[in-house]
């Protein structure tokens, strides 16, 4: 919850003080990058193993989960969607542009009052 805040309340301060909009998705576009960095070297969207397989793959899992830790609550809720290391991922990504995005709507709007 304290996550969830804290990139609502960055995206609310990056329009409080008139930035663009591109500044609070400077995240996803690098989650962006991770994320087609692990489809090409896994060759798909499957799992990557911990103990075996291509060394790439999983150097950009962890990097994306290391980019993304203050989510890493959501990796204990067990959902069916989390069964494959690439809808964790991807759930990771689009986290990283909707509530920065949201925080800075609400500044945009808060600051037009």
């Amino acid at each position: 919850m304290i996550a969830l805040l804290m990139t609502l309340y960055g995206g609310f301060l990056n329009a409080k003080h008139q930035m663009k909009y591109r500044s609070v998705l400077w995240i996803f576009f690098v989650n962006l990058l991770l994320i087609l960095g692990y489809i090409i070297s896994n060759g798909g969207t499957g799992n990557s193993s911990l103990f075996g397989g291509d060394d790439w793959t999983l150097g950009f899992f962890l990097m994306e989960y290391w980019l993304n830790m203050h989510w890493t609550y959501l990796s204990f809720i067990n959902l069916p969607w989390f069964s494959i290391d690439f809808n964790f991922l991807l759930i990771l990504m689009c986290s990283s542009f909707l509530f920065p995005s949201i925080g800075f709507l609400i500044g945009k709007f808060w600051c037009k009052r």
